[in-house]
């Protein structure tokens, strides 16, 4: 349990004090990398709704444990998958 409990928990407690002690400067979508994740994510979400709800979930997005992260964070990591660079 310590171990999800450790950004689970604690987390949400910590990052309040930091951002309300912490001057941020003004955000806009004037930038490239916002245009293109934009972009990305209306591509995406047309791809998505193309499919007419005939496409199952497993052929659109592969379960986690397939993927880098199901396989290198949280408690299921071993040492080869920390040090196996995907």
């Amino acid at each position: 349990m310590q171990g999800l409990a450790d950004g689970y928990f604690v987390l949400p407690y910590t990052i309040g004090g930091y951002f309300a002690g912490t001057k941020l400067g003004k955000v806009t979508t004037d930038h490239d990398a916002f245009k293109e994740a934009v972009s990305s994510v209306n591509a995406r979400t047309q791809k998505l709704l193309k499919t007419g709800g005939k496409t199952s979930p497993s052929a659109i997005a592969p379960p986690a444990r397939a993927t880098s992260c199901g396989t290198t964070c949280g408690m299921g990591r071993t040492a080869k998958s920390l040090e196996t660079r995907r």
